[in-house]
């Protein structure tokens, strides 16, 4: 079959399974559930649509935009796309959404969810790693293992930093909820001594959260700096274990990069925004916890806001990693400049060629120059990006709180404590869309250095046996060298 009769003949399939589905629901099952409804005909259609693929799959080759998971993404946006609003509008709206769930049948809302899911498949394809082709070098997935196991060692002074970490988000997401009682207390006139004893709680619990934030920077900082002396000295003995053609092949000056300055850029990043990614992340779930509590509708709102906005710091993420590994190594090509220069002093200066070594270090130098222009452009974008998706998540969220106030479904004391929770809860997502590309960043830098530290040497390892009695007789046959940047210029046979 041709693979433009493919897609019609689908969607032939799925214009038909509608026409059928509607004359079965509406006339011969009439069930007074809009919302069962509307899932059951979704779960059909999702069964009709995997049938018909799975069918011409067998039949004929489909085309590559139609395989593996592009498949299941269109089948579950299309057949399950009206169900899902209506639910959510039904869990969160405060007013029915009747006239969505009937419309699934319409021919406009047929051809509006063919066009999310053109959308939602371009998006996939952009953002899923599995488009990409993949490299022999080390992936972004591995280093990150690689990173999690030089942790490993760790684990028990990451357990006390952990629990440390909960006790400390959880004193200070604590005090929003005492303020909102506090305002419910002086609305009705208590009891003066119960707003005391409210203050008396809120020092306490300000101040153990200090104490318990000082002494979980201080082991984790302690910790990382263990791993920076660790990893360096491990990646140091493992370039010293490498055979001759190593280093033949290697420029001295990118291997002197790879120890030096990766391995601090890694440390730092890792010292400093994995802190902040963690003390967030865990304020995040404690705001989300507490937000629940107070009221589920909005909260839910906030989230399905949350996961639109999510798509700014995986694309940022993904740029800022490639654009590390493309830093690091201009730096290395500059550095082998400079070292060529300095290690052929003599022969530079024999012939007069100081200036052309200096425009050749300069142009790499103005290669890593346009390489900063980039990366400092694609920073100003991601904090402008940060900066709106958060104020949108803002104001979203007061608006809906607001409509819920005027209906009488939260109270005053509850109202105050959830804006102070939600604007917390917009400063942290923000910090965490900040610090996110930050830390995927290091995860690139340290690309090179677990290819160091993985790396096996061609020769054999050294023998240890030492036999008393040595006789210094050499004898070689059919003996031939090579270097390996030369492999057709025999050296010695």
């Amino acid at each position: 079959m041709h693979p433009v009769w493919t897609p019609c003949f689908l969607f032939a399939v799925d214009f038909a399974s509608v026409l059928i589905l509607r004359l079965f629901l509406t006339y011969l099952l009439p069930i007074n559930a809009p919302i069962l409804l509307a899932w059951l005909a979704g779960l059909v259609r999702f069964v009709v649509l995997t049938l018909g693929i799975c069918k011409i799959s067998s039949r004929s080759k489909l085309p590559p935009w139609l395989q593996g998971e592009h498949l299941t993404l269109i089948s579950t946006v299309l057949s399950f796309l009206v169900p899902f609003c209506s639910a959510v509008i039904a869990l969160i709206s405060l007013r029915s959404s009747t006239e969505l769930l009937y419309s699934w049948s319409r021919w406009d809302v047929f051809l509006l969810c063919y066009l999310l899911t053109l959308t939602s498949g371009i998006l996939w394809h952009q953002l899923s790693p599995h488009s990409r082709k993949e490299k022999t070098a080390v992936t972004p997935s591995s280093s990150l293992r690689r990173l999690i196991t030089l942790l490993q060692p760790y684990v028990y002074r990451f357990l006390l930093v952990a629990v440390f970490l909960v006790l400390s988000s959880w004193s200070e997401m604590a005090l929003p909820s005492y303020t909102g009682r506090m305002t419910d207390w002086i609305a009705n006139k208590e009891d003066p001594s119960a707003f005391t004893s409210a203050i008396i709680a809120m020092s306490l619990i300000t101040a153990a959260s200090a104490v318990t934030e000082f002494v979980c920077d201080c082991i984790y900082n302690v910790t990382m700096s263990m791993i920076h002396i660790r990893t360096q000295g491990q990646l140091l003995r493992s370039i010293l274990k490498q055979e001759m053609a190593f280093f033949d092949s290697m420029s001295a000056g990118d291997i002197t990069s790879h120890v030096t300055t990766d391995t601090i850029t890694v440390s730092e990043s890792l010292s400093h925004q994995l802190s902040l990614l963690m003390w967030y992340f865990m304020r995040v779930v404690f705001l989300s916890f507490y937000m629940i509590m107070l009221s589920p509708k909005l909260t839910f709102f906030t989230i399905l806001c949350l996961c639109v906005i999510a798509i700014v710091p995986k694309l940022t993420g993904t740029f800022y990693e490639g654009m590390a590994v493309r830093v690091q190594e201009s730096f290395s090509k500059a550095n082998q400049v400079a070292l060529e220069t300095f290690s052929n002093m003599k022969t530079v200066r024999s012939f007069a060629n100081e200036e052309g070594e200096c425009q050749r270090y300069e142009q790499r130098l103005h290669d890593t120059y346009q390489l900063n222009k980039t990366e400092a452009l694609a920073y100003g974008c991601t904090a402008v990006a940060t900066s709106f998706s958060g104020l949108v998540l803002k104001v979203a969220i007061l608006y809906f709180g607001g409509r819920l106030v005027t209906n009488g479904e939260v109270s005053g004391g509850e109202l105050v404590s959830f804006v102070l929770y939600q604007l917390q809860f917009s400063s942290a997502v923000e910090v965490l869309l900040r610090m996110y590309p930050e830390v995927r960043k290091a995860v690139g830098s340290s690309e090179k250095i677990f290819q160091y530290m993985d790396r096996k040497p061609q020769s054999p390892a050294p023998g240890s046996l030492a036999p008393q009695d040595l006789k210094g007789i050499v004898r070689f046959q059919n003996v031939t060298f090579a270097y390996p940047t030369r492999p057709d210029s025999l050296v010695l046979q």
